[in-house]
């Protein structure tokens, strides 16, 4: 596989491996490609904030640590589907309606991953990284 890291629409030089060390705050995107011609882009994410604000009126929602081992803990998400996906898109956890606070394991291969809250019709994502 090959991997191009794109921040802001911008490609990120020497950025081909399968993690991103982050270059500050932004919306990033992978391009991933095979050696057959294959590609696919993942997901934008934004990076520059472990909260969300605004997706559940008058809560703040917190995803932490970040970095992580693996286990993630998602807190202030009462009722909102959370979404864990690796950067090819997989699904690696799933909550469809999340406690006060929920603990998720990402057992995949260290890198990065995106949560992806959604709640009545509008998603907000987080980007975490595994070590």
């Amino acid at each position: 596989m090959n991997y191009q890291w794109y921040r802001e629409g911008v490609k990120i030089s020497g950025a081909t491996s399968r993690s991103v060390k982050i270059q500050g705050d932004g919306t990033y995107r992978v391009m991933i490609s095979d050696t057959s011609g294959c590609e696919q882009w993942s997901t934008p994410f934004v990076v520059g904030s472990t909260s969300v604000n605004d997706l559940l009126e008058g809560s703040t929602i917190s995803v932490f640590p970040n970095p992580t081992s693996g286990q993630v803990t998602i807190t202030g998400a009462e009722g909102v589907e959370v979404t864990v996906l690796d950067l090819l898109g997989r699904t690696v956890a799933f909550v469809p309606s999340a406690s006060m606070t929920e603990q998720l394991q990402i057992d995949g291969a260290p890198g990065a991953y995106v949560v992806s809250m959604r709640y009545a019709g509008r998603t907000e994502s987080l980007l975490i990284h595994k070590r």
